[in-house]
Protein backbone atom coordinates (compact mmCIF):
# COMPACT_ATOMS: atom_id res chain seq x y z
CA UNK A 1 0.00 0.00 0.00
CA UNK A 2 1.22 3.51 -0.78
CA UNK A 3 1.02 6.07 2.06
CA UNK A 4 2.31 9.42 0.85
CA UNK A 5 5.87 8.82 -0.36
CA UNK A 6 6.17 5.56 1.60
CA UNK A 7 5.52 2.05 0.31
CA UNK A 8 4.18 -0.01 3.25
CA UNK A 9 3.88 -3.81 3.21
CA UNK A 10 3.00 -6.51 5.73
CA UNK A 11 6.00 -8.26 7.25
CA UNK A 12 4.76 -10.58 10.02
CA UNK A 13 2.44 -11.04 13.00
CA UNK A 14 3.48 -12.37 16.37
CA UNK A 15 0.78 -14.30 18.22
CA UNK A 16 0.49 -15.93 21.63
CA UNK A 17 -0.24 -19.64 21.92
CA UNK A 18 -3.96 -19.08 22.48
CA UNK A 19 -4.41 -16.95 19.37
CA UNK A 20 -4.05 -13.41 20.75
CA UNK A 21 -2.19 -10.96 18.53
CA UNK A 22 0.84 -9.60 20.35
CA UNK A 23 2.57 -7.63 17.60
CA UNK A 24 2.13 -6.66 13.94
CA UNK A 25 5.20 -5.58 11.93
CA UNK A 26 5.08 -3.64 8.66
CA UNK A 27 8.02 -2.88 6.34
CA UNK A 28 8.42 0.65 5.02
CA UNK A 29 10.27 1.62 1.86
CA UNK A 30 11.39 5.21 2.50
CA UNK A 31 13.02 7.03 -0.43
CA UNK A 32 14.93 9.20 2.10
CA UNK A 33 16.23 6.17 4.02
CA UNK A 34 15.09 7.32 7.49
CA UNK A 35 12.33 4.80 8.28
CA UNK A 36 12.26 1.10 7.43
CA UNK A 37 9.59 -0.29 9.77
CA UNK A 38 6.44 0.47 11.71
CA UNK A 39 5.07 -1.80 14.38
CA UNK A 40 1.96 -2.24 16.53
CA UNK A 41 2.46 -3.77 20.01
CA UNK A 42 0.06 -5.04 22.64
CA UNK A 43 1.13 -4.25 26.21
CA UNK A 44 -0.43 -6.79 28.54
CA UNK A 45 0.38 -4.68 31.62
CA UNK A 46 -1.86 -1.80 30.44
CA UNK A 47 -4.19 -3.69 28.11
CA UNK A 48 -3.55 -1.04 25.43
CA UNK A 49 -2.01 -1.00 21.96
CA UNK A 50 1.08 1.09 21.16
CA UNK A 51 2.80 1.86 17.87
CA UNK A 52 6.38 2.62 16.96
CA UNK A 53 8.38 3.47 13.87
CA UNK A 54 12.03 3.90 13.00
CA UNK A 55 15.08 2.26 11.52
CA UNK A 56 15.76 -1.32 12.45
CA UNK A 57 18.26 -2.39 13.64
CA UNK A 58 19.29 0.57 15.74
CA UNK A 59 19.74 1.21 19.41
CA UNK A 60 16.78 3.60 19.62
CA UNK A 61 14.25 1.85 17.36
CA UNK A 62 12.26 0.40 20.26
CA UNK A 63 11.86 3.69 22.15
CA UNK A 64 10.04 5.68 19.44
CA UNK A 65 6.57 4.80 20.66
CA UNK A 66 3.51 6.92 20.03
CA UNK A 67 0.18 6.87 21.78
CA UNK A 68 -2.05 4.40 23.49
CA UNK A 69 -4.98 2.90 21.60
CA UNK A 70 -7.89 0.61 22.41
CA UNK A 71 -7.73 -1.56 19.28
CA UNK A 72 -5.05 -2.56 16.75
CA UNK A 73 -7.11 -0.91 13.97
CA UNK A 74 -6.97 2.49 15.74
CA UNK A 75 -3.25 2.01 16.26
CA UNK A 76 -2.56 1.20 12.59
CA UNK A 77 -4.75 4.11 11.47
CA UNK A 78 -2.69 6.47 13.63
CA UNK A 79 0.53 5.05 12.17
CA UNK A 80 -0.68 5.57 8.60
CA UNK A 81 -1.68 9.16 9.42
CA UNK A 82 1.77 9.73 10.94
CA UNK A 83 3.45 8.40 7.80
CA UNK A 84 1.24 10.62 5.63
CA UNK A 85 2.25 13.67 7.69
CA UNK A 86 5.93 12.74 7.43
CA UNK A 87 5.73 12.34 3.65
CA UNK A 88 5.26 16.10 3.15
CA UNK A 89 7.69 18.92 3.84
CA UNK A 90 6.87 20.92 6.98
CA UNK A 91 5.08 24.16 6.28
CA UNK A 92 3.47 23.11 3.00
CA UNK A 93 -0.29 23.08 2.46
CA UNK A 94 -0.25 19.26 2.11
CA UNK A 95 1.56 18.95 5.45
CA UNK A 96 -0.98 21.21 7.15
CA UNK A 97 -3.89 19.19 5.71
CA UNK A 98 -2.37 15.85 6.75
CA UNK A 99 -1.67 17.19 10.27
CA UNK A 100 -5.19 18.58 10.53
CA UNK A 101 -6.70 15.26 9.38
CA UNK A 102 -4.83 13.45 12.16
CA UNK A 103 -5.06 15.87 15.07
CA UNK A 104 -7.73 18.50 14.34
CA UNK A 105 -10.46 16.77 12.36
CA UNK A 106 -13.11 19.05 10.89
CA UNK A 107 -11.12 22.28 11.15
CA UNK A 108 -11.17 24.38 7.98
CA UNK A 109 -7.93 25.71 6.48
CA UNK A 110 -8.34 29.08 4.72
CA UNK A 111 -5.93 31.14 2.58
CA UNK A 112 -7.13 34.61 3.63
CA UNK A 113 -8.21 36.14 6.92
CA UNK A 114 -12.00 36.65 6.83
CA UNK A 115 -13.38 40.10 7.71
CA UNK A 116 -13.77 40.58 11.46
CA UNK A 117 -11.48 37.65 12.32
CA UNK A 118 -8.10 37.92 14.05
CA UNK A 119 -4.95 35.82 14.40
CA UNK A 120 -4.60 34.16 17.79
CA UNK A 121 -1.04 34.63 19.10
CA UNK A 122 1.03 32.11 21.09
CA UNK A 123 -0.96 29.00 20.20
CA UNK A 124 1.10 25.80 20.50
CA UNK A 125 -1.16 23.46 18.50
CA UNK A 126 -1.09 24.94 15.00
CA UNK A 127 0.69 22.85 12.34
CA UNK A 128 3.80 24.33 10.72
CA UNK A 129 2.81 26.88 8.08
CA UNK A 130 -0.52 27.81 9.69
CA UNK A 131 -1.89 30.11 12.40
CA UNK A 132 -5.08 29.77 14.42
CA UNK A 133 -7.68 32.44 13.70
CA UNK A 134 -10.90 33.24 15.53
CA UNK A 135 -14.04 35.30 14.97
CA UNK A 136 -13.51 36.88 18.42
CA UNK A 137 -16.89 35.93 19.88
CA UNK A 138 -17.30 34.71 23.45
CA UNK A 139 -16.40 31.12 24.32
CA UNK A 140 -19.49 30.90 26.51
CA UNK A 141 -22.11 32.07 24.01
CA UNK A 142 -21.57 29.18 21.61
CA UNK A 143 -20.87 31.55 18.70
CA UNK A 144 -17.08 31.33 18.73
CA UNK A 145 -15.52 29.79 15.63
CA UNK A 146 -11.92 29.00 14.82
CA UNK A 147 -10.04 28.01 11.67
CA UNK A 148 -6.47 27.60 10.49
CA UNK A 149 -5.00 30.30 8.28
CA UNK A 150 -2.40 28.95 5.84
CA UNK A 151 0.60 31.29 5.79
CA UNK A 152 3.19 29.04 4.14
CA UNK A 153 6.75 28.46 5.21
Amino acid sequence: MQVGKYRVSFERTWMLLHGEILRIDLSVDDPDGRINYVSVHYKRTTGKWWNSYGWKPSITHHVRMHGEFGTPAECIDALMCELRIRSYERGTREYAEAYRDRWQKGVEIVNELPDGWHVMEKTPTNPAGTRWISNGKSLFGGEREHKLLYVGR
